[in-house]
């Protein structure tokens, strides 16, 4: 015989509180427990304990010498933390002091390979920003939290307030202090058989490639088998000779193809090159840069954003790439997404959205880098249009869009002028930032990206997740847990926008 709901409730709550977690509940699960376990979680406070902080150095001293951060670096500096959280579930075997041992030596082994990891970014007597790889290591963070693994398992991993404290640093706000750890790792314990690795990553350090391609060795070293991609550190290669800075301006021009007429792109170009139609986009003063990057961040209106994720089955990306005519399931799923975020969001006809892409660069540029090139190579290409054109032309209009900014950004003379005009100190993300708009969604991630590779011995993470998502209305591409081509997008928006966004995806 299934328990009332509020019986249900009455014995997990008792469970809760006297923290007997291991307890069986030998019910059905139905939708008013299902609601009850939400309840809960929504309303919990879990206490985390931090029991030991300390340094992980590679396990053979490295020499000691230092990296300048390469023109493609100074993109992120401004923006310390990238955040991501790995659960996973244990056996009763796996104790989690032998999981901690297992974890701390293999890390260590891997920055063998990884020695920038272990190092500090400073400006150094010359005042260029670089990697001190001085073996100071990495920081490792042990704790402890008192929430039942289960609750989570059951509530499908859906982002709750107490997920900031599984990473050692709370918010990814901008930041210019550069002395802390570029990397910190904090492994906590849950209550029955579960841990999460909440990794902190400065973004100056590595790119998203970069940083999986880190994880899956330090997996490998876990594992005990030998590093099968060493890291590529030249990063030398994007670093300029200092002979004068050439006068490069960002500009918004408007897009050749007549098909999007009225679609304007970013583009940097030299003073002396600028088309009569170029309408210049920056030089805002740095206060408002400062503002509007916080705002992408954190924003200031202190909206009621709420978290959702949603999955997109292979079939139906195979049918939105067949309407989109678009030649990836990137731009198929990144155009029905950016449609329905700003008719959710109930965008005026006459403003402007506009649409952020980061695209790697590593087999576009000249001569191609290997895959194992370690740091950022990465390009950011935007695109604006107005908000009635966008929603009212169909999927393959905003596809089409997508594509035009992919390929124009990263053209051999787009990614010169850019890195040219990153060269001034007064250039870079938050300037880039305060000139898309109010409406502006972002891509990042991508379904390639091995998240669920990532098994250290005791079997491959539950849920993986970017704890850092910023802007609203922003998308982040993961593939599925469970594989099969299928891509989940979370992004974040207030509660009645997200309501409206989930009725129009599916349609």
């Amino acid at each position: 015989m299934v328990e009332p709901a509020n019986s249900y409730l009455l014995k997990l709550a008792s469970i809760i509180l006297s923290k007997f977690y291991l307890c069986v509940i030998i019910v059905q699960p139905t939708a008013a427990m299902a609601s009850a376990t939400i309840t809960l979680l929504d309303e919990a406070q879990p206490q985390l304990k931090v029991s030991k902080i300390s340094a992980v150095a590679p396990a053979i001293p490295t020499s000691r010498q230092r990296i300048f951060l390469s023109i493609l670096d100074f993109w992120f500096l401004p923006f310390r933390n990238v955040q991501r959280l790995f659960f996973y579930r244990i056996s009763a075997e796996d104790e989690y002091s032998l999981v901690v041992d297992r974890l701390r030596e293999s890390l260590s082994s891997v920055l063998v390979y990884f020695y920038p990891l272990a190092g500090r970014i400073d400006n150094g007597e010359s005042g260029r920003p670089a990697i001190d790889c001085n073996d100071d290591g990495v920081e490792f963070v042990e704790a402890s939290i008192d929430m039942p693994f289960q609750l989570l398992e059951r509530d499908g991993f859906e982002r709750r307030p107490f997920f900031q404290t599984l990473v050692r640093v709370a918010n990814p706000l901008l930041h210019q202090n550069y002395t802390p750890p570029v990397l910190s790792i904090q492994v906590t314990a849950f209550e029955g058989s579960g841990i999460c690795i909440g990794t902190t990553l400065h973004h100056a350090i590595a790119d998203g490639n970069s940083f999986w391609h880190f994880m899956k060795s330090w997996v490998e070293c876990s594992r005990g088998l030998p590093v099968s991609k060493p890291p590529d550190h030249r990063r030398s290669i994007f670093i300029r000779e200092n002979k004068g800075l050439a006068s490069i301006s960002l500009k918004a021009q408007e897009v050749s193809n007549d098909r999007f007429a009225g679609a304007k792109i970013f583009n940097f170009v030299p003073d002396d090159l600028q088309p009569e139609h170029g309408k210049p986009v920056g030089g805002s003063d740095p206060q408002n840069q400062e503002e509007t990057a916080q705002n992408w961040v954190d924003p200031s209106d202190k909206l009621e954003l709420v978290y959702s994720k949603f999955r997109f089955k292979k079939e139906r990306i195979r049918d939105l790439k067949q309407r989109a005519g678009a030649s990836s399931s990137f731009v198929a799923v990144t155009a029905q997404f950016w449609r329905c975020v700003m008719i959710a969001r109930g965008v005026p006809p006459e403003e402007d959205v506009s649409f952020t892409v980061l695209v790697d660069l590593r087999g576009r540029v000249k001569p191609p880098l290997p895959s194992s090139y370690f740091g950022n190579c990465i390009s950011v290409g935007v695109v604006k249009i107005k908000a009635r054109k966008l929603v009212n032309e169909d999927i393959s209009f905003a596809a089409g869009l997508i594509e035009e900014v992919i390929n124009f950004c990263t053209t051999e003379t787009y990614v010169n002028n850019m890195m040219e005009w990153l060269r001034s100190p007064d250039n870079g993300y938050p300037s880039f930032l305060s000139e898309r708009g109010r409406y502006a969604t972002n891509a990042v991630g991508s379904p390639r990206f091995p998240l669920y590779d990532i098994d250290y011995g005791w079997g491959k993470p539950l849920n993986v997740q970017l704890l850092s998502i910023n802007g609203i209305g922003g998308m982040v591409l993961d593939p599925a847990s469970d594989g099969g081509g299928s891509i989940v997008v979370s992004t974040r928006l207030p509660q009645h926008q997200m309501e409206t966004l989930s009725e129009l995806l599916f349609v």
